[in-house]
């Protein structure tokens, strides 16, 4: 079994300048140059400067394994040449290392400027405009900020949190936007433990001992996914990837905000802290190892299927990352298992480090701009991104309900290509589920497949709604208004008509695949008229005000009604109530009726 940890724990040896030996003469010269450059130069943890542009070089080829692209790590050698030493010009790399050296030592410079402190975002939007951001660039300056991360112990305390904050603004993101999973988490865990140490120490704990880490159960989940492509003749593998702590600290608080988890529960509904990786030769076997892997007798029950996700091809994700994964919410906690190929998984561990690695020259597509938000926050995006594509990298919600942009001060569709370095702010329009879908012909199709999911979560929540009017229409004769309010007996409607849930019911309603006929037949059937079942409903709304409940309750009790289901929302000081009553006859069903009559209050009233 492989667990593949996302970085190198703190107390592993890393590779030192004295380990670095260069493959080239060119790559040798480079390193002298680099030498003389910076004689006299120490870094804040007392060695010689020219330590740390080998250590960056060395990250290159030794960890990221880019072992041919010369220019590549020379460059890497001599990124901080013409900004510590200013008698070494840009023009005197070019013409000992070459034209596209000195271009990469350049493009890393302008990254430097646009990421000084807070105070100058003006030189940071100038600096950016003037070019996009190349794929190498990229990797040198996230090769450079692991190595400072990595080496931070030496800084005050006040460089180490401005540093660790810069990172997870900057730097996390621009590996997340190439693909690089691995230096993407080191990044954000290095930053977490400076910038809240107590706070990373609990999180760390915590992770540590969750039982999806434990031995036993990483053997056992991993020897049935083995088993199944022996028995089923697919080759493959089954690697399993443990999540960083930062990212399973926010995606725990975002779940909290959701309602999705608990406090109580600790990371048990976080279905990516542990990720059981199912890697086969082509994509038509990851579609049969996921349909075995759902129909094995210790899954089947706890197949989660609203977080089943399918990146692939079109509708892969934004950076590049693609798999079939599927949850399952097994006592132990959710657990992510995910399906691709060899080659789509070497893509989503190193991204374009492992295109390099093959050889791939045009990484047009990788190629990045920089979108500031209003606050001054930096995002990388793709070249071709528009506005839509904006918004729901900021957020899926936000997506959603987004009216408009606003790019440099002037109102725009969202629909525009963003300009390189623009400041992008969102115009809010009234809450929805989904977009218009004449956004889906102006975004990427990453964006595309979220706009999607969305408007067949709207065309659904339209067939329910209107099956919600169809089923009270059904049940009010019976007493009640909804048929959830059927209790326990519920559930047997829901088995007889294949349904997950009510909601399926709702829905089957909508589109007439189950008629009113149906459903009073089922009821006659069950036994389940007023007089049976004893019930009232009671439904109200109108402006807010207090005391609304008492005085319900009270004329309920009075007319010896005791009330059994209360659901109760309000909005914007408006209000909405509705109550299931036992004990109720017909004369105290009229009394209360005149009651709500009466109080001007109640705009909107339904008692059966």
């Amino acid at each position: 079994m492989a667990l593949e940890r996302f970085y190198r724990d703190k107390e592993a040896v890393l590779p030192t300048p004295e380990d670095f030996t260069p493959a080239s003469s060119k790559i040798a010269e480079a390193l002298e140059f680099a030498k003389e450059a910076h004689r006299g130069q120490f870094r804040k943890t007392g060695e010689p400067f020219y330590h740390h542009p080998m250590a960056v070089a060395q990250i290159i080829t030794e960890e990221w394994e880019l072992k041919d692209d010369e220019d590549l790590i020379v460059a890497a050698l001599l990124h901080d040449v013409p900004e510590d030493n200013e008698s070494v010009s840009l023009y005197a790399v070019s013409g000992r290392f070459g034209a596209k050296v000195a271009s990469l030592v350049d493009g890393v410079t302008k990254v430097d400027r646009q990421t000084v402190p807070d105070a100058d975002r003006k030189t940071i939007k100038k600096v950016s405009a003037m070019s996009y951001l190349e794929p190498k660039v990229a990797l040198i300056k996230i090769a450079d900020r692991l190595h400072n991360m990595r080496t931070l112990q030496g800084m005050p305390p006040e460089k180490q949190i401005e540093k660790s904050t810069e990172t997870l603004d900057i730097y996390a993101p621009m590996a997340e936007s190439l693909g690089l999973w691995s230096a993407k988490k080191e990044l954000e865990d290095l930053s977490f433990r400076y910038l809240h140490p107590e706070i990373y120490e609990a999180i760390k704990q915590e992770v540590d001992s969750d039982p999806r880490l434990k031995p036993n159960f990483l053997t056992h989940t991993t020897s049935i996914l083995q088993n199944l492509l022996a028995e089923k003749g697919i080759k493959g593998e089954v690697l399993t990837r443990v999540n960083g702590y930062w990212s399973l600290h926010r995606k725990r608080e975002k779940a909290l905000v959701n309602g999705t988890t608990s406090t109580d529960r600790g990371f048990l509904d976080i279905n990516d802290l542990v990720s059981f990786r199912v890697l086969t030769e082509n994509l038509d076997d990851c579609y049969r190892m996921l349909g075995f892997t759902h129909d094995h007798p210790e899954f089947r029950q706890h197949i989660d299927y609203d977080r089943f996700d399918e990146f692939v091809g079109e509708n892969r994700r934004i950076n590049g990352y693609s798999a079939i994964q599927t949850t399952l919410d097994l006592p132990q906690g959710a657990t992510e298992i995910a399906f691709a190929t060899a080659e789509m998984e070497r893509f989503n561990r190193k991204g374009v480090i492992s295109l390099l690695a093959d050889g791939k020259v045009n990484l047009e597509d990788y190629t990045l701009k920089s979108v500031f938000s209003p606050e001054g926050r930096i995002m990388f995006l793709p070249k071709a991104a528009t506005g839509v594509d904006y918004v729901y990298a900021v957020s899926q919600r936000l997506g959603a309900n987004a009216r408009g942009i606003i790019v440099d001060g002037e109102e725009m569709p969202p629909t525009m290509i963003i300009p390189n370095s623009s400041t992008v702010d969102v115009v809010i329009g009234e809450p929805r589920r989904a977009p218009e879908p004449d956004f889906l012909n102006y975004c990427l199709p990453a964006t595309r497949a979220i706009i999607e999911e969305q408007l067949n979560m709207a065309a659904s929540d339209q067939l329910v709604s209107k099956g919600r009017e169809l089923a009270e229409d059904i049940l009010e004769s019976r007493g009640l208004l909804r048929l959830e309010d059927l209790g326990p007996t519920a559930n047997e409607l829901i088995f007889d008509y294949g349904g997950e849930d009510i909601r399926d019911i709702y829905s089957k309603l909508g589109n007439s695949s189950i008629t009113a006929n149906h459903i009073n037949t089922w009821l006659d059937e069950h036994g389940l008229t007023k007089q049976a079942m004893g019930t009232s409903s009671i439904k109200i709304g109108g402006p807010d005000r207090a005391g609304i409940l008492f005085d319900l309750s009270k004329w309920i009790f009075d007319e010896g009604g005791n009330i059994t289901v209360i659901e109760q929302k309000t909005e914007i000081d408006r209000f909405a109530v509705l109550l299931v009553v036992k004990g109720l006859n017909s004369e105290g069903e009229d009394l209360i009726r005149a009651k709500i009559a009466e109080d001007p209050t109640f705009e909107t009233w339904k008692v059966v």
